[in-house]
């Protein structure tokens, strides 16, 4: 309305003093947004969910976890790929007195300039299904010793060293870490979706416990705007001996009773704006927003789907723990009976005092090895190792499928209620509509006399606690559907304004 009469009065302005004062305008312009700020801002749900999806501190810190995890994922992925290195080590200069013995027998301490420089690259290749590891290495070693003015360089190169470790007690080590690997990556996206759905619950809460708050301070405006009414005829009616003086003073305590009542629902509403901005990190206010609350929503969760993303959902939560202990049974069960690693090895090597004369001193050298450890005294201790092991693990299988069995039953009750609410809103419209017949019924009996003011009063406080109802009916669809979505980590419905 206030946007309309400034346009009313803005608009015949600019067209008188455009033609006088070209900057007139502007500044007409700027004023617009001004006018129009005072009028009352309306939200449906799905702008309230909107804005808090892109403005709640939640939301921020999750977006923010959400790439934390990512970049872990990719470091502990890249442990897993094969590496290249480089080091640099030099020059390291050192000065020393050292003892040189003589010919005569006698000592001579004689300073010593120390000056070596090393430089070295490596390579590793590690093996997935084996779990073993190749290894590359490449080293250039020099050295320089000044003593009594005699200079004397030597130099070491390892041309290359190629080996193999692989242990014989655990394979596919390598294996496992990619699978603990990905499994934590999944559950830590589980998680942050769970997170974000219980961030859209609180919002749904607040959003409806708003809006009923505000309803029934609408209704109670309206309530006793017909009671003032009501309230001036029936003192007519009782300076002429047609009213009694109970039903006067039950009106005016009713009245009293309603602004009383009115006040606490306004200090209430304020609490619940400051909630809903903190939990939203926005700026709503009581009297320049309203919320509209949508209808009641037409929708069916398929039970099927429901409970197959619910199972694959703690699947994955449990996964990292399963295959963590899965894992630890492994290597403790072979651990039992020792531990072997075979470990082979070829390079080509060459050292001299210039570094020309390199290639006339290369030596090839192999190693292998084969290294066995056999438990003596703690064999017995590493048996109830693995036993405890063992029973960890089907410790974990007995509490995911206990878990996984609440969560059913919990989850058949949810759509078990959704379908109830259906009946519940349509017998409340039907309500709604027989009380507001009754209203009128009563009102007309009681302004004749025939019905005390009680039996009014009763009605119209069933109509304020009839639109409670309605409402609360369908918040209770709009909640209990996202706690299924908390369950099954899927969005199954979407608002519509």
């Amino acid at each position: 309305m206030i946007y309309k009469l400034g346009l009313n009065y803005i608009i015949p302005v600019i067209r008188t003093q455009l033609s006088h004062n070209r900057y007139y305008f502007c500044i007409l312009l700027l004023l617009l947004p001004i006018t129009r700020s005072s009028a009352q801002c309306s939200y449906t749900l799905n702008d309230i969910l909107d804005k808090v999806m892109c403005n709640s501190p939640e939301y921020r810190l999750q977006k923010i976890q959400s790439e934390i995890d990512r970049r872990t994922y990719e470091i502990n992925m890249a442990s897993l790929l094969p590496s290249v290195s480089m080091a640099f080590s030099g020059p390291s200069y050192s000065k020393t007195i050292s003892p040189v013995s003589q010919a005569d027998g006698s000592i001579k301490y004689l300073e010593v300039d120390n000056l070596q420089g090393n430089l070295s690259l490596n390579a590793n290749v590690p093996l997935e299904w084996t779990g073993g590891q190749f290894s590359l290495n490449s080293n250039l070693s020099i050295y320089r010793n000044n003593r009594d003015d005699n200079l004397l360089t030597s130099y070491s190169l390892n041309y290359y060293h190629l080996s193999y470790n692989q242990p014989l007690d655990f394979f596919s080590v390598n294996k496992w870490n990619r699978r603990i690997i990905k499994a934590n990556r999944t559950k830590a996206e589980l998680e942050q979706t769970e997170s974000l759905f219980e961030l859209k619950y609180n919002t749904l809460q607040l959003f409806f416990e708003i809006v009923a708050k505000k309803t029934e301070i609408v209704q109670l405006a309206r309530q006793t705007e017909s009671l003032q009414k009501l309230y001036e005829l029936s003192k007519a009616a009782y300076a002429a001996g047609k009213m009694l003086e109970t039903d006067l003073e039950s009106m005016a305590i009713k009245i009293a009773s309603i602004a009383n009542q009115t006040e606490g629902n306004k200090e209430e509403l304020n609490k619940l704006f400051e909630l809903l901005n903190m939990e939203t990190g926005l700026c709503f206010t009581t009297s320049g927003t309203n919320f509209i609350y949508p209808d009641f929503p037409v929708f069916t969760i398929n039970t099927e789907l429901a409970l197959s993303r619910m199972s694959d959902k703690i699947e994955n939560l449990y996964k990292v723990q399963l295959l963590s202990q899965e894992r630890a049974t492994s290597q403790l069960k072979r651990k039992r009976w020792g531990s072997a690693s075979l470990s082979m090895g070829i390079g080509m090597s060459a050292s001299a005092n210039d570094f020309k004369r390199l290639s006339e001193s290369k030596i090839t050298d192999y190693n292998a090895s084969l290294n066995f450890s056999f438990p003596i005294t703690g064999w017995v201790s590493q048996k109830k190792e693995y036993e405890n092991a063992k029973l960890n693990y089907e410790k974990l299988v007995i509490s995911k499928q206990k878990y996984m069995d609440s969560q059913k039953i919990e989850l058949l009750n949810l759509i078990s209620t959704l379908r109830l609410n259906h009946k519940t809103y349509d017998y409340l419209l039907n309500q709604k509509q027989l009380l507001q017949k009754e209203e009128n019924v009563k009102r007309n009996l009681f302004q004749s006399q025939r019905i005390i003011f009680n039996e009014l009063e009763e009605v119209m406080d069933q109509q304020i606690q009839n639109e409670q109802n309605i409402i609360q009916t369908i918040a209770n669809v709009y909640l209990n559907t996202c706690e299924i979505e908390m369950m099954t980590a899927t969005d199954f419905f979407l608002v519509r304004k």
